[in-house]
């Protein structure tokens, strides 16, 4: 049952299905910079999220730190001494002041959670029904702090229409013309305009908190093949970003493939198309989502922006948001630095079904023998990182064993990473080792 309540001229909304979560950690959906305090008596930071990582300082009960990124269970922190990550259970999120300072003006469109945090798992103040007036104050990993009337608190942007600042359609080179609004998140933005993110930018971020990323020096191409096919190069770098787990999922690492192109559910690594190297999956990609979901009349299109793209091209009906986001980690969205034009596409078109899916292996011939040249893991698949990332194989775990240096085995292949298919001398099974590992005779 729920029950209509006036409080200070707004209409609230209460009743007994609600589930009030208190003091829980942020929500993966709403990682990124925020504030937070340490529950425990002394909390060790670590070099990466796992207990059995490195401990590399320490921060003490009460302490104030910034969360930048989440992975699981941990926080990513800057504490002003070392930055690493810490378990999440002991770390408090902190609700700052709201800002008095009002950015802009809208209207919930349904009956709407206001909530004392930036995520869904903030304590729940009251839920605001739906055509109420808000005043924005402040914009955030897809959520805005708000008032209406004596109400305050975070509320989730995708319920709240922003009032236009009355920009005109701007027609572009391309011939395109679309009446941009201004956007309150990176949620709502015409992803065929620019982003003035940089190469140097995109690189920071993932070298800092995936450092092992395979794709993690590839600014420079996402922002060349935003300018190419006039898709914002932020989002190219974000979608890629939480495709491929930041490039380490298998399907990205074995087959260049960022966006999981053609990965069909029945088979996604079998049919997954294999591109040549990261820049080419960046390129086919961006041309891809330009032509098919952000152009008037493509075949998947419904609007040119995530959610537009998310009815048509994810069933998982948060995926929007995802990337909204990642990109709101990477970058904090301004809206004054998004201009009202429409990038031409300009790059050259792919013809994505001629694509093959097969990864190109170097045959050695028959009866070739190779020397371990140090004691090194053999697997079931050429990679290095999560079996939970695995779709080649249900075998697990990946990693089967360790050879001893000097090991003789049959050499079968090479994959085009360097990794080689060997044959166990012991058990006659096809296992594969780092090309830096063998010398083959």
């Amino acid at each position: 049952m729920r029950i209509r309540t006036i409080v200070a001229g707004v209409t609230l909304m209460s009743g007994l299905a609600f589930n009030v979560l208190a003091n829980n950690p942020l929500s993966a959906e709403a990682a990124g910079e925020g504030t937070g305090k340490v529950t425990a008596s002394v909390l060790n930071v670590r070099q990466a999220p796992t207990t059995s990582s490195q401990i590399i300082s320490q921060v003490k009960n009460g302490q104030q730190v910034t969360i930048k990124d989440i992975k699981g269970d941990w926080y990513f922190i800057e504490n002003g001494a070392k930055d690493g990550w810490v378990y999440s259970k002991y770390i408090q999120y902190v609700q700052p002041a709201g800002p008095a300072t009002v950015i802009g003006e809208g209207t919930t469109t349904a009956n709407l959670n206001v909530r004392k945090a930036p995520s869904l798992s903030g304590t729940r103040i009251t839920t605001l029904a739906k055509g109420i007036k808000v005043s924005i104050h402040e914009t955030k990993n897809g959520w805005h702090y708000i008032t209406a009337g004596s109400v305050s608190g975070w509320v989730s942007s995708h319920y709240v229409s922003v009032q236009s600042n009355g920009l005109d359609p701007a027609p572009n080179p391309g011939g395109e013309t679309s009446p941009i609004k201004t956007a309150s998140s990176y949620a709502e933005i015409d992803l065929r305009t620019p982003s003035n993110i940089t190469a140097a930018e995109i690189n920071k971020y993932i070298q800092k908190y995936h450092p092992d990323s395979p794709i993690a020096n590839m600014g420079d191409a996402f922002v060349a093949a935003g300018k190419k096919y006039g898709v914002n190069a932020l989002y190219l770098a974000a979608h890629a970003f939480l495709e491929t787990g930041y490039g380490k999922s298998e399907i990205a690492y074995r087959k260049n493939n960022l966006y999981g192109l053609k990965a069909y559910d029945r088979s996604p690594f079998d049919s997954a198309k294999y591109l040549a190297s990261y820049e080419d999956s960046i390129n086919i990609n961006a041309d891809y989502v330009r032509k098919n979901y952000l152009t008037t009349g493509g075949t998947y299109y419904n609007g040119p922006t995530l959610k537009g793209m998310n009815v048509r091209y994810a069933s998982d009906k948060s995926w929007y948001s995802k990337i909204a986001d990642i990109m709101q980690r990477i970058k904090p969205y301004q809206a004054s630095q998004y201009q009202p034009v429409i990038m031409p596409n300009n790059g050259p078109s792919f013809n994505v079904d001629a694509i093959g899916s097969g990864v190109p292996y170097q045959a050695f011939a028959t009866g070739t023998k190779g020397v371990i040249t140090k004691s090194v893991e053999y697997r079931v698949v050429p990679f290095p990182f999560s079996d939970s990332k695995i779709k080649s194989t249900t075998v697990r775990p990946n990693v089967q064993g360790t050879f001893k240096a000097n090991t003789e085995v049959s050499v079968i292949k090479k994959d085009p990473k360097g990794w080689v298919e060997v044959v166990h001398p012991g058990n006659s099974k096809t296992y594969w080792v780092p090309g830096d590992s063998i010398t083959v005779k």
